[in-house]
C-alpha cells in the first residue's frame, strides 16, 4: 500500500507507479507536461453502460475536467455520454458537442432529491469527478449499481473495489486527476481542451476591441488582484485605443465589480448580471480578457480568447489555464504561494505586481 489517505475505487490492480512532477510554467507557455510513466496498467477494464458522469460543482473545475471527458468520449464511439451537472453550469455543457445528455440537478444539495432524479434516468454506472459524501451518496441512492471515484477510508464502502493511489505531486496540474481515473479503463491520456460550440454575441469588429475585465474570484479574496488595479488597467486601455470594456462576474462577484466600475466609469459593469450562457457568450466576444485565477479565467481560455491570468496565493502548474492563448502574471515572494483564501499580511503578491504591466502586455496583445 501506498503511504497515501485516499485511493480511487474502481477494479483491483497491481501495483501502480508514480508520476513525476512538471516542468515549471513560463509566461508565454501554459503547456503541461503529461506523466512519463503509466500511473496505472494499460490492460482496460470494462464498465456497464449507460454511463453518466458526475462534474464538479465549480466553473473552473468543470472546465479542467474537459479533456478527461473528451477522451472518454472518444473511447466510447457511439455510446451516449451523460453528464449530471447543477443546472447553473448546465450552459458549459451545452456547448460541448460530443456531450449527449446533460441530467440538469435543480437541487444538488438536497441528497434525496437529486438521486429520486438520477434514479428516473436508469443509469448502470456512474464516474464521480467530484469528492463530495454528499455526491457519492445521491449515486447510491439512485440506485446506480457501479459507482466509481476517489475513494477515503472513511466513505469506502459505498463505492466498488478498490486499488491505492501513490503519493501526489505537489505541483502536478488538477486536469490530470480527472484523466487519470479514467486511466483503468484504456482511455486515451491527452490533455487537449475540445472546441466548444457558442458562438459571439457579436460580430467581430478590428475597429473597436472588446476586453472584458472578471475582477472577482469566489475562493476568496486571496486570489483577487485590487480593484483599483483592475480599474486602473481599464482606464489606461480607454484612453489608449478605441475598446468597448465590459466587468464581468458572478452575482457572488457583484460587489467587486461595482467596485471596479466605479473607479472605471467608462466600463460597463455586467458583474452579476448574466446568466452563465451570456457570460459565456460575452466573453467569447471579447479580443482579451483580464482575470484573476478564477473560472472566467479558465472559461476564457477554454473559448481560445487571449488572457491575461493575475495569480497570487494559488499556483499556476497545478491550476493554470489549458488554452493556448494565455499569458500568465505572479509574482514570487516567499510566501507564495500559499492557497490561503484570505491573506493575513496584506497581499504583498497582487500588490507586487503593477497596472503597468498588465496594460505594457495588453497592449500588444490588442494591437
Amino acid at each position: 500500500m501506498f503511504p497515501c489517505r485516499d485511493s480511487v475505487w474502481l477494479s483491483l490492480f497491481p501495483k501502480l507507479s508514480g508520476i513525476p512532477p512538471g516542468k515549471p510554467l513560463s509566461l508565454r507557455n501554459t503547456s503541461y507536461e503529461r506523466p512519463s510513466q503509466p500511473f496505472f496498467p494499460m490492460k482496460p477494464c470494462s464498465f456497464p453502460l449507460p454511463l453518466v458522469i458526475r462534474t464538479p460543482n465549480w466553473l473552473g473545475d468543470a472546465i479542467l475536467s474537459l479533456p478527461a471527458l473528451w477522451n472518454l468520449k472518444a473511447f466510447l464511439g457511439d455510446q451516449p455520454l451523460w453528464i449530471a451537472s447543477p443546472e447553473p453550469l448546465a450552459a458549459l455543457w451545452d456547448a460541448c458537442e460530443f456531450v449527449n445528455g446533460v441530467v440538469r440537478l435543480q437541487r444538488p444539495k438536497d441528497v434525496w432529491a437529486t438521486a429520486r432524479q438520477l434514479r428516473s434516468y436508469r443509469f448502470a454506472a456512474t464516474i464521480l469527478f467530484t469528492q463530495s459524501e454528499r455526491c457519492l451518496l445521491q449515486a447510491r441512492l439512485a440506485g446506480i449499481p457501479w459507482i466509481y471515484g476517489r475513494a477515503r477510508r472513511w466513505n469506502r464502502w459505498f463505492y466498488s473495489t478498490s486499488f491505492p493511489l501513490p503519493p501526489q505531486p505537489k505541483r502536478r496540474h488538477l486536469a490530470w486527476e480527472y484523466i487519470e481515473l479514467l486511466r483503468p479503463f484504456g482511455i486515451p491520456q491527452d490533455l487537449s481542451l475540445p472546441r466548444l460550440r457558442l458562438p459571439p454575441l457579436f460580430p467581430r469588429d478590428r475597429s473597436k476591441r472588446r476586453i472584458a475585465l472578471c475582477p472577482g474570484a469566489e475562493y476568496g479574496p486571496a486570489k483577487r488582484w485590487p480593484a483599483r488595479s483592475f480599474a486602473a488597467v481599464g482606464n489606461a486601455l480607454l484612453q489608449s485605443l478605441p475598446c468597448t470594456l465590459w466587468i464581468l462576474g458572478s452575482p457572488r462577484d457583484a460587489p467587486v465589480c461595482d467596485e471596479v466600475a466605479r473607479l472605471c466609469p467608462g466600463a460597463h459593469n455586467l458583474g452579476g448580471q448574466t446568466s452563465l450562457g451570456e457570460f459565456l457568450n460575452y466573453l467569447a466576444s471579447c479580443d482579451l480578457v483580464i482575470s484573476n485565477d478564477s473560472g472566467a479565467m479558465h472559461a476564457a481560455s477554454a473559448l481560445q480568447v487571449p488572457t491575461i491570468a493575475i495569480f497570487g496565493s494559488t499556483d499556476p502548474q497545478k491550476s493554470g489555464p489549458l488554452g493556448s492563448q494565455t499569458w500568465i502574471l505572479q509574482e514570487k515572494i516567499p510566501c507564495s504561494p500559499c492557497f490561503r483564501r484570505e491573506c493575513p499580511i496584506g497581499l504583498r503578491c497582487m500588490e507586487a505586481i503593477p497596472p503597468q504591466r498588465v496594460i505594457e502586455l495588453a497592449l500588444p496583445l490588442l494591437a
